[in-house]
């Protein structure tokens, strides 16, 4: 059973894609044991891998135009970054990411307008904590708090499928996040479920003048249409120097993560 539902976990991480992750409750604690350091450590270090997708994160404009669409039709990216992360007492992470980030918005302001912006994969980077507030038996309580950046040149811009005029544009993307979920260790699976408060701000700079874009401001901003998100996964270990992790988004975003990590 518990197989199954990791398989399950995996299967719906993959199809619907990668967000931002909030991750295990027990990722303080896991791996267990390192390649160097026993299981009873007050400190160890993780390096680890960690790919990202938002299908959709659900933004809106920023003061738009009378008449025009204030919904974003799609806002979806994709990152690759390394991490690396500090455990204290099996209780404390502190972890920073670096990598690369690409973007792509969808959006149609009136009913015969629709524009595709595609930007760069370039860098992007974060910083987080972790904290196992309660453990008790099998289960365990913890709180999450992370924020990821990027800036990303704009590659190529389409106005109802026509190429249009890129310049020197470019995507400001930030997002933050903070939250609390609840887990289980049952033997090497990890599962787990919680709910974070997420704010993203897009911000569009130096985009030419496209008519009927739909925007009142300059640089040209959008914003989480909705805040909270219900997220579930599961983590595998290994118990000595190894272990992964699948996260889903399903309320307030669409998205997941997959992750990776080795202790040492």
């Amino acid at each position: 059973m518990i197989y199954r539902c990791l398989v399950i976990v995996c299967f719906f991480s993959l199809s619907q894609g990668f967000s931002l992750e909030f991750g295990n409750p027990y990722l303080p604690q896991i791996p267990q044991q390192g390649f160097w350091t026993s299981e009873d450590a007050w400190a160890g270090a993780t390096v680890g891998y960690v790919g990202e997708w938002i299908h959709d994160l659900n933004l809106e404009v920023k003061r738009p135009k009378k008449g025009f669409r204030k919904d974003v039709n799609q806002f979806e990216t994709w990152s690759h970054l390394g991490e690396l992360a500090v455990n204290l007492g099996q209780r404390f992470q502190f972890y920073g990411q670096t990598g690369v980030m690409k973007a792509e918005l969808c959006q149609r302001p009136i009913s015969n307008t629709i524009f595709e912006i595609e930007t760069k994969s370039q860098f992007a980077g974060g910083l987080g904590a972790r904290v196992v507030l309660i453990e008790w038996s099998y289960v365990a309580i913890g709180v999450n708090a992370n924020g990821l950046v990027s800036w990303m040149d704009v590659d190529q811009i389409e106005q109802n499928k026509q190429p249009a005029l890129v310049g020197n544009s470019f995507i400001q993307y930030k997002n933050w996040q903070i939250g609390g979920n609840i887990g289980a260790h049952l033997g090497p699976a990890l599962p787990y479920v919680g709910l974070s408060y997420q704010s993203a701000t897009v911000k569009l700079k130096d985009l030419p003048k496209l008519a009927g874009f739909g925007f009142n401001s300059n640089p040209r901003k959008l914003k989480s249409r909705t805040h909270v998100v219900v997220f579930l996964g599961s983590g595998l270990t290994l118990q000595r120097g190894f272990d992964l992790n699948f996260e889903v988004r399903m309320i307030g975003e669409i998205g997941g993560s997959l992750s990776a990590d080795l202790r040492f």
